[in-house]
């Protein structure tokens, strides 16, 4: 249970981050999200690297990782907006998951690529 409650700001984090992300792209393009949201990411995994032994863990894990998700939650959001726009209804989803995989993983996309083959 502790160490479940200690990783709920990171929970937190990326939901207000999609939320802002999703509520402020229609005025203001994908483009600032899709620029902010991996450079908050980086500068999160940035901090993360200078953990030495002993620190506490508000400064070693939770606001570094606090910082990764919320750049995630800015820019997941905006990611499948730009990899959807253009491209046919029938075939949103996989252009949208695909982004997502790509973005967070490489063998994240085996999954999408397994299920377009799957339906009919």
């Amino acid at each position: 249970m502790p160490t479940g409650l200690t990783f709920l700001p990171q929970t937190l984090t990326i939901v207000v981050g999609a939320q802002i992300s999703s509520r402020l792209m229609p005025r203001i393009g994908a483009r600032p999200f899709l620029v902010g949201g991996p450079l908050l990411i980086s500068l999160g995994l940035l901090w993360m690297a200078q953990v030495a032994v002993g620190p506490a863990i508000w400064s070693s894990v939770l606001l570094p990782g606090a910082l990764v998700t919320l750049g995630a939650g800015l820019a997941f959001p905006a990611i499948t907006v730009a990899a959807t726009a253009g491209v046919a209804r029938s075939e949103s989803g996989l252009a949208g998951g695909a982004a997502i995989a790509l973005a967070a993983g490489p063998s994240g996309l085996l999954v999408p690529g397994r299920t377009r083959r799957a339906a009919p």
